[in-house]
């Protein structure tokens, strides 16, 4: 899950040289990810309908795209997510503990870990 978070994080954060996708690709795609519900439950009711407006258009301008992405931001949406894929990564490593230590254990505890540090 907390890779699924962290894309949703780079796809705000991000241009297409670094992530392969064009910053907000998932509203393009339909998809409605955990920053963009996050920012919409802090934003006031004007402002919310606004990022919903936008989001439900059927071809969001670049000038519209720039706005979801500043009122996501502005709403905390990509901080909060941040918070959950950096909490769901130390969860999977916790659970990692059960096992003894070992080569394999070490490799997914690096992978959980990098899972919400990458820039791509």
């Amino acid at each position: 899950l907390a890779c699924r978070v962290w894309e949703g994080i780079l796809a705000y954060e991000r241009a297409r040289d670094t992530f392969g996708k064009p910053v907000g690709h998932d509203l393009r795609e339909g998809k409605i990810t955990r920053p963009f519900i996050r920012a919409g439950g802090t934003r006031s009711g004007v402002e919310r309908d606004r990022l919903c407006d936008l989001a439900e258009q059927e071809n969001i301008s670049q000038q519209d795209y720039e706005e979801i992405v500043r009122l996501v931001a502005e709403g905390g949406g990509v901080n909060s997510a941040r918070l959950k894929a950096d909490e769901l990564a130390h969860e999977a490593i916790a659970a990692l503990s059960v096992f003894p230590p070992s080569p394999a254990r070490d490799k997914l505890e690096a992978l959980a870990a990098y899972t919400v540090s990458r820039d791509h």
